[in-house]
């Protein structure tokens, strides 16, 4: 019985090994534990944000050994591990951010993964019946890129690829090639950015909003798309008002077909290159194929930039008798379908 005793109190070598073994584990498991944990937190909590950039096509690995040079993070390998861990490894976005020592690895992967990038872009706002010169003037109030440089990139065309640049006529009295094709919107573009981007991006946004349809319905019309856009370019200056510009357009359509000068002081007012609150009788003999006073059909050319709604008015011109129409004070016109309704319009205006 003795013997029985002391068998069951002897451990084997060979057992006590295995716990001592996994005492061991456990206690360096939980080393290791604590210290990827304490990789995990602020470097310091104190410290100020700074701008980090992630250039574009950084692999998780690249944006760890960023980070821990720049001062952001403890340790490389511990922002790889839990990018991992968490499977974020195709989520991480390049761009600015503003990061922080004070900011623990978890924070760090959120703002990266969720793109809190630094927005230093600058905002321009093109309104629509701006001229080319005019959005090369304000590109270069914005800082962006100087007015004879952006006038230049717009004049060689070769170097831009959309469809509806194939058929603009390149006639040498022809102002600008692209007037009436940087589109009328508002953009965000980088600092840096170039003369050439710029203008891409504007014919891109219009190739965007001059739809299949569109074309279509320039070939029912028998009008080419350098026409159309020339005839919302007219619509644009001339109609304040939304109601108006089908009606605008339908007196235009008239016009041509029926072999009548256009006459839109707009026209005179580009050829001039100045916008001017009354137009003289001399003005309106100014020898340019833009002026429709002097011309008939269509100017040689686009006068400014067109919105959709433009464009719209000049596909789907509304059917009407008018064949004239003078602006009023407001902005809104009277129409008429006679020259002596017309003549008795421009008195009554004259009145108010």
């Amino acid at each position: 019985m003795k013997q029985l005793q002391l068998y069951r109190k002897k451990k084997s070598p060979l057992f006590i090994f295995i716990v001592f073994l996994l005492i061991f584990l456990i206690i360096i498991s939980a080393s290791i534990l604590f210290y990827y944990m304490n990789l995990l937190k602020p470097i310091n909590p104190s410290a100020k944000e700074k701008i980090i950039e992630i250039p574009k096509g950084y692999t998780v690995e690249d944006i760890a050994k960023l980070l821990e040079k720049e001062g952001i993070i403890k340790k490389d390998l511990a922002f790889e591990i839990t990018v991992r861990l968490n499977n974020k490894q195709d989520q991480l976005k390049s761009g600015k951010y503003f990061l922080s020592g004070s900011m623990g690895v978890n924070e760090i992967i959120r703002n990266i993964v969720n793109g809190q990038t630094i927005d230093d872009t600058i905002k321009v706002t093109i309104p629509e019946g701006y001229e080319l010169e005019m959005i090369a003037d304000k590109m270069e109030k914005c800082g962006l890129v100087k007015k004879e440089d952006f006038i230049k990139a717009a004049q060689n065309i070769e170097q831009y690829d959309y469809p509806f640049l194939k058929n603009i006529p390149k006639d040498k009295n022809r102002k600008y090639l692209l007037e009436g094709y940087l589109f009328p919107d508002t953009y965000k573009f980088p600092k840096d950015v170039t003369e050439k981007e710029i203008i891409d991006t504007m014919l891109n946004r219009f190739n965007q909003v001059f739809k299949q349809d569109y074309y279509k319905r320039a070939e029912e019309l028998d009008m080419t798309v350098d026409d159309i856009v020339t005839m919302a370019s007219l619509i644009e200056r001339e109609a304040k008002y939304e109601n108006e510009r089908a009606l605008i357009s339908g007196v235009y359509y008239k016009r041509l077909n029926m072999g009548m000068k256009l006459q839109c002081d707009a026209t005179v007012q580009y050829a001039l290159g100045e916008r001017k609150k009354r137009l003289l009788y001399s003005d309106l003999e100014i020898d340019s194929p833009y002026n429709t006073y002097k011309y008939t059909g269509l100017p040689v050319g686009p006068i400014s930039s067109v919105g959709e709604a433009s464009i719209k008015a000049a596909l789907y011109p509304k059917d009407t008798d008018y064949i004239y129409y003078v602006a009023k004070k407001d902005g809104s016109h009277v129409f008429s379908r006679t020259l002596k309704e017309h003549n008795k319009a421009k008195q009554e205006v004259l009145k108010d």
